[in-house]
């Protein structure tokens, strides 16, 4: 018969073996459904943990321990609350009056569930607090995607009440702005938060000091004292030329990894806490680190990995009648599940420096103990940007020449935006260091130099790699352009 879609509780009266318990896990994950058996000895059990009605919590929990690893489940839900471990303040801040008005993160990160995250927990009209996420659709350039905001703005508050009845497309964004702020004037309680998702384009600075629309939301936060207010949510790019430590901006907060410690533990119970609640253990310790270096500790990121390495125990072999399934993960197994979604866990290189040729080798250059062994004082001594121009050129002599070649200076300038990303540290001798969660660990000095052997051509004189053993086709002369510039507009990765 079809598989219920709903989760099964079973009352069993009567007592199951080890190894029905065993075919029960197997039979559940071939049907890919969630079962729960309760049957004699387990209910005797738990009705002898605890007779006080203050037990009654923990006799549940309890019953969850001694049930799930005997079923089937996906305990890595896209948009669960887990998701947010480590960035509950993120939540805070922006639903604050006084909060950040842009939020920056890379693609894939995070950003779009956080602003849902936000209109759930804040979201209740009858309250008198609207939480309206809206969307920015691509628009051809060089078209703004400004109209198409308006629009869906006019609609959302014609929806809710702010707008009188009766006024449509016509109604021009500055009063439909002026709307909102007599609503949220009317009642002490009211507040109007508009987030604005994929806003790069109307981040870009032709739009962001000549929009009609950008300085009426702006001059209605400040009638309101910040209880009207427009967050933005974009990738770092747009906001590049200010992403620097030496011009912080306030108004603007980045959604970043779990960096300090108590949020690295944070991450790892974020990934380990599932997958043992359904009787699944690490044969290595050294596979954790991996998973979350990977990740860049990113809660999405490592959610993302949970249901991967899942992915792979379910898909194992189901195993002969009476034996356990398969429950344990190796070193093995869970590199081989990184390397086959490598793409996906390029969280840094996609949020600070993209996947170019000279970026990928940077990111590994700053992670290897060999490199800084031959280029730097030593093992742990950290680099300096001279020293990784030399390193750049040592590993890549191919890439390392012609009208776009880079200067001492430009590593200077790349590891300073590594350093105001947090994806370095700096000691107080000048020296950079990589900060621990980003480390590489993904690949070797030779699988490295292997790699590089593909390429003649330095980032920014082509669009595509070559094939590798095939030598690259002479570049035509360019202007010398930046290396930041290069870092993100060079070859992919193959």
């Amino acid at each position: 018969p079809a598989a219920p879609a709903r989760p099964l509780l079973l009352l069993y009266f009567n007592s199951l073996t080890e190894a029905q318990r065993h075919d029960l896990a197997a039979e559940c994950r071939a049907r890919r459904q969630t079962v729960l058996v309760l049957d004699r000895p387990l209910l005797l059990y738990l009705a002898t943990a605890g007779l006080l009605p203050e037990a009654a919590p923990r006799r549940r929990a309890l019953f969850f321990q001694l049930a799930l690893p005997f079923t089937w489940l996906e305990p890595f839900p896209s948009a669960a609350p887990e998701l947010f471990a480590g960035h509950e303040h993120l939540l805070q801040a922006l639903f604050d009056p006084a909060g950040p008005t842009v939020l920056t993160a890379a693609s894939g990160t995070g950003k779009t569930v956080l602003l849902q995250a936000l209109v759930r927990r804040h979201h209740a009209p009858a309250e008198g607090r609207l939480v309206l996420l809206l969307n920015s659709p691509p628009a051809p350039a060089p078209e703004s995607p400004l109209p198409l905001i308006e629009q869906e703005l006019r609609r959302e508050l014609l929806a809710h009440g702010v707008v009188p009845p009766g006024m449509g497309s016509g109604l021009a964004p500055a009063k439909a702005l002026r709307y909102a702020q007599t609503w949220v004037l009317a009642r002490p309680e009211r507040r109007l938060l508009l987030l604005l998702d994929n806003a790069d384009a109307l981040l870009t600075p032709a739009l962001a000091h000549s929009s009609p629309f950008g300085q009426a939301a702006t001059g209605v936060a400040r009638a309101t004292a910040g209880r009207f207010r427009l967050v933005a949510a974009c990738s770092p790019h747009p906001l590049s030329p200010h992403h620097r430590s030496s011009d912080p901006n306030p108004a603007r907060v980045h959604l970043g990894p779990l960096l300090a410690p108590a949020d690295a533990g944070a991450a790892e119970t974020l990934l380990r806490r599932p997958l043992e609640s359904l009787g699944l253990v690490f044969d290595d310790e050294v596979a954790v680190s991996e998973v979350l270096a990977a990740a860049s500790y990113y809660p999405h990121m490592v959610q993302l990995a949970g249901r991967y390495l899942l992915a792979a125990v379910y898909a194992r072999p189901r195993p002969a009648p009476g034996e356990r399934p398969a429950h344990r993960l190796t070193l093995a197994e869970v590199r081989a599940v990184l390397k086959a979604n490598l793409a996906e866990f390029s969280t840094v290189g996609n949020a600070v420096m993209g996947q170019s040729v000279e970026a990928r080798l940077c990111y590994f250059l700053l992670s290897a103990g060999d490199a800084q062994e031959q280029y730097t004082a030593g093992p742990g001594a950290g680099w300096l940007p001279a020293e990784l121009y030399r390193a750049v050129r040592g590993y890549w002599p191919n890439g390392a020449t012609g009208p776009n070649a880079s200067a001492p200076a430009d590593y200077a300038r790349l590891l300073d935006e590594l350093h105001t990303a947090g994806v370095v540290l700096q000691a107080s001798n000048g020296r950079y260091f990589i900060n621990p969660p980003y480390k590489s660990q993904m690949e070797s000095d030779e699988e490295m130099r292997s790699w590089l052997g593909s390429f003649s051509e330095r980032p920014g004189d082509s669009d595509d790699a070559p094939p590798p053993g095939r030598p690259a086709a002479a570049a035509p002369a360019a202007p010398k352009v930046s290396l930041l510039k290069r870092l993100t507009s060079g070859p992919r990765r193959p």
